[in-house]
């Protein structure tokens, strides 16, 4: 009995690596490649200083409100690093506009080749970069892929298990053996050890790939929680633009100016947060009595990181402050999936992990298709097993 689903498993694991493994081969090349992303385009966006050596702030950020109303933006993103550009959004989906940090005046995106060159890689990752048109069936394919994958990865560790539980033989398979001479010997042992290895990040990466591609997955993050699979889901984590939301009916939703100087609200702020890398400012529309102000102290993927804080648009007090604790239980959980799949809910460490795994994977569909053209593909030609 134990033998059939011992084979049971092996003919599925080996099928299934087939069957999936040029879109898991996509995946995870664009996956090493999307490794760094946020911190080439913040390197890349970087404005050298003036010549003339004034590499401080020339202007006040008031200055950005003077014109019409219709020209008054939405929101104004900075950051600590004096060098980073300052951005100015319409809202969370419009077009934004690069500031000089130094003038005040609009450049082009210094980054924007390189966002699209991620911009494409994403695409590729998600759907195969297909049209409009067909961009549901390339979810769809990448979807069941990452199902597949997280059962090659449990197969995977099963089949691993020696037969006999020897520290003999299970050292044998926990490290790189040196000097084997048959190609197939080496392909087996890199198989088996780099799989052994990588098997809980990756399956964290695959794992939470599910999550985004089905509704179930999504509702089931919700249940486990015990909450209701709808709460919790409209918005974003604190730190998160929303400026695109609409007002109550009758409000405008017209950007208002504040009475006081914008820096006297980031002073508020950073007087709570001095460890602030990213304050993005969310104008408040027409009547309302306070201004939003998002704080990352992150790189951007940290949303335990992230907080909202308000502050009273008269006497520039803090009002109130909102963190990551202060949501759901099952939020929680649904946006540090968001941020585990690429590694950044841990920083630069949880980044490289992710990339390294993704590269692993790579490693682990080249030896198992190897594996499988030696012993049972080539054969099929009238060729003799290696």
């Amino acid at each position: 009995m134990v033998s059939k689903f011992n084979r049971f498993i092996f003919w599925t694991h080996l099928i299934c690596a087939l069957l999936t493994a040029p879109v898991i081969l996509i995946m995870s090349i664009t996956g090493v490649l999307l490794m760094y992303e946020k911190q080439v385009v913040h390197y890349l966006e970087r404005i050298p200083a003036p010549k003339n050596g004034a590499n401080t702030q020339s202007f006040r950020l008031n200055d950005l409100l003077k014109g019409d109303q219709a020209s008054v933006p939405r929101s104004i993103t900075l950051s600590v690093d004096p060098a980073a550009p300052i951005v100015i959004g319409a809202g969370m989906r419009g077009p934004g506009l690069y500031l000089d940090p130094y003038s005040g005046q609009v450049i082009a995106d210094p980054a924007a080749g390189t966002r699209r060159f991620f911009q494409l890689l994403t695409a590729w990752h998600r759907w195969f970069a297909l049209a409009d048109e067909h961009r549901g069936v390339g979810r769809m394919i990448t979807g069941a892929s990452n199902l597949v994958f997280l059962y090659l990865i449990c197969s995977g560790l099963y089949l691993w298990m020696p037969r006999i539980w020897k520290w003999s033989q299970v050292r044998a398979a926990l490290y790189v053996r040196p000097g084997l001479t048959s190609g197939r010997a080496r392909d087996w042992n890199r198989h088996r050890v780099y799989g052994f290895w990588c098997a809980l990040p990756l399956a964290v990466v695959v794992a939470t790939a599910v999550v985004f591609s089905y509704g179930w997955a999504n509702a089931l993050v919700f249940r486990l929680a015990g909450e209701s699979p709808t709460s919790g889901q409209r918005g974003g984590p604190p730190g998160m633009a929303r400026q695109g939301e609409f007002g109550p009916p009758g409000q405008s939703t017209a950007p208002a100016v504040p009475p006081r100087p914008l820096e006297e609200y980031i002073q508020a702020v950073t007087a709570s947060m001095p460890d602030w890398r990213t304050l993005t400012l969310q104008l408040p529309r027409a009547g309302e009595k306070a201004i939003r102000i998002d704080v990352d102290r992150g790189y951007g993927g940290e949303p335990q990181k992230r907080s909202t804080l308000e502050v009273d648009l008269e006497s520039a007090g803090l009002i109130s402050t909102q963190s990551f604790a202060d949501q759901t239980t099952g939020r929680r959980w649904r946006t540090l999936i968001r941020f585990l799949h690429t590694g950044e809910a841990l920083g630069l460490a949880g980044q490289t992990l992710a990339g390294v795994v993704s590269f692993v994977s790579l490693i682990l569909i080249w030896t198992g298709v190897k594996l499988a053209w030696r012993r049972y593909i080539r054969p099929l030609f009238g060729a003799t097993p290696a």
